[in-house]
């Protein structure tokens, strides 16, 4: 991968004939102020992040699709990017060599409409009578505004002098005749100003890394993914979905980011974010299609994966859904699911066995919740997938597949000893640390069965707060563990702040005090003064522990029966 730079002029003049976009992220995203923000910062010199082009030639031999760049006239809900036709890939295209823009297409998008065209029949206009107004532009020091004819010549009707951006591009373009044109020869900052602007146009060299050599998509998004720390970064799931928007394109106006949009919004409604959404419904199709798990373009396309959902939609979608509603009812949290994978195994198994539309609680197919539960809470509480997550999902769909309509978490907690929870991991468990507490605690609380309200944020709160502790010279992996860790409303916990407990409590009627006491797990003798912390300590984590032995059957050393 080389570094390089070319004329900003270059690329503005030949954008539609050598530059095209592959099925990434195609929807240009940027406001008017952006694009103002970015004259500026050029203006000033400052540097913009480097881009990346991929470099290839018989593009018609690509199994991927390509866009080109939005005619540089944009209208906003209106100027789409154009898929180019297998004709026009072999025509228009040909043998010669095209860069495909990997990272860059916003910048590259406003520059080409700024320069050359308009947003919603707006010009970028830059003030030459005088620089922004700092408080008024954040700091900004030229005044670029995207303007109407009608709105530029109110302006300048109450003196102000404006020139559009793209007279600069026109080939005969003098700054002398621009500043008589526009009245401005005597004024020394306009003088400067169309200096600069002009220099923008005409000197103003891009950096990029030119990816060539490479045939595969795939390597040149591992490549791009590793690089990228500016902007929205995308993923291959920005890809791989783009590539089945397209593949399901005319198919009775069904669009794949459409249908992975309204499954994360549905898994949303049960309280639930999808970490990485895209990349892990994605991964989820795989998983449910029993395909390979590789995140490759190949797989999705050649494989058949994407047909296979798009036949399959509707099942796979409330497959996934039906598996969080399931954790919804356990009483976890979105901040308690520390490991969505092992949901995904779940819809898996409903999708497999045709349940979307099957009760699971404690009533009703008790004993399939009962083996959800314990698979997921063993899961977060050993942290299962921390690595080689693909290894662990394709051993246990394996698994599920072989056990027909039960779920088999028996066979799994076998097969995958990770799963065991023994008094040793127990012991451990009660050492973890107030920032990484939260999904602990909040498996204790359903475990002791304490009704966590779900609508409500709460927060990892010290009891015995961090200040007295370290006041009285406590030892940070007594105060700072969980024993001395509670689940707080986080309204209460900001009105708590670092008060003393047994001064916090005062406040409280005994009634209030009761309650709190056995929503905690604190017994109801026990002191809140500080000096008497480690019995304090020791009664809860007697509790935890002995919630902990019980889910885990600790006779059988798993996780229960």
């Amino acid at each position: 991968m080389n570094a390089s730079s070319i004329p900003l002029q270059e690329i503005l003049r030949n954008l539609q004939h050598d530059y095209l976009l592959p099925a990434l992220q195609r929807d240009y995203t940027w406001k008017p102020q952006q694009i103002e923000a970015l004259f500026d910062s050029l203006m000033q010199d400052y540097p913009i992040n480097t881009m990346m082009f991929w470099e290839i030639r018989n593009i018609g031999q690509q199994n991927l699709d390509f866009y080109k760049f939005l005619e540089p006239e944009y209208e906003k809900g209106k100027s789409i990017n154009s898929l180019l036709t297998a004709a026009q890939k072999s025509n228009d295209y040909g043998n010669r060599p095209i860069k495909v823009v990997i990272d860059g297409q916003q910048r590259l998008t406003s520059l080409y409409i700024a320069l050359c065209g308009s947003y919603d029949g707006k010009k970028l206009h830059l003030r030459l009578d005088q620089g922004a107004k700092s408080d008024a532009r954040n700091g900004m020091k030229y005044d670029f505004k995207f303007l109407t004819e009608k709105e530029l010549n109110k302006r300048e009707k109450h003196g102000q002098r404006w020139m559009s951006v793209s007279e600069v591009v026109a080939v005969d373009f003098k700054r002398g005749a621009c500043e008589r044109h526009h009245e401005v020869s005597e004024n020394d900052f306009a003088i400067d100003t169309i200096e600069k602007l002009e220099n923008l146009y005409k000197r103003t060299d891009l950096n990029y890394y030119n990816i060539a050599g490479y045939d595969e998509i795939d390597r040149v998004l591992d490549i791009f993914v590793r690089t990228n720390s500016g902007g929205s970064p995308l993923t291959k799931g920005d890809l791989l979905l783009s590539s089945l928007t397209t593949e399901w394109a005319g198919d009775n106006g069904n669009n794949a980011r459409d249908f992975v949009n309204d499954i994360v919004n549905r898994v949303a409604d049960k309280g639930f974010t999808i970490k990485k959404d895209k990349d892990w419904v994605l991964k989820s199709f795989l998983l449910l299609c029993d395909s390979s798990l590789k995140m490759k373009v190949a797989t999705f396309k050649e494989a058949g994966v994407s047909q296979k959902v798009y036949r399959q939609r509707n099942d796979i979608a409330d497959s996934i859904v039906k598996a969080f509603s399931i954790v919804a009812d356990f009483g976890l949290t979105d901040k308690g699911l520390t490991t969505q994978l092992a949901v995904m195994l779940i819809a898996y198994f409903i999708f497999k066995n045709k349940l979307q539309n099957t009760t699971f609680n404690d009533t009703t197919n008790k004993e399939s919740f009962k083996a959800f539960r314990q698979f997921v809470f063993c899961a977060i509480l050993k942290n299962v997938f921390a690595s080689q997550s693909d290894e662990t999902l394709n051993k246990m769909r394996t698994i599920i597949q072989n056990n027909g309509k039960s779920f088999p978490f028996e066979s799994l907690a076998k097969e995958i000893d990770k799963l065991r929870i023994t008094e040793a991991d127990i012991d451990k468990l009660m050492t973890t640390r107030k920032n990484e507490a939260y999904a602990l605690l909040n498996i204790l609380y359903i475990l002791g069965g304490k009704v966590i309200d779900r609508s409500r944020k709460y927060d990892v709160d010290h009891i015995h707060s961090r200040v007295q502790s370290k006041a009285q010279k406590i030892d940070e992996s007594s105060f700072d563990a969980v024993p001395n860790l509670q689940l707080l409303n986080a309204s209460v916990n900001r009105s708590k702040n670092a008060t003393a407990l047994s001064d916090w409590l005062n406040r409280k009627d005994n009634e209030d005090v009761k309650q709190w006491k056995e929503n905690n797990f604190i017994p109801l003798d026990a002191s809140p003064d500080i000096n008497d912390s480690n019995a304090f300590w020791n009664s809860r984590k007697a509790i935890f522990k002995g919630l902990l032995q019980k889910f885990a059957g600790i006779e059988t050393t798993t996780c229960e029966k």
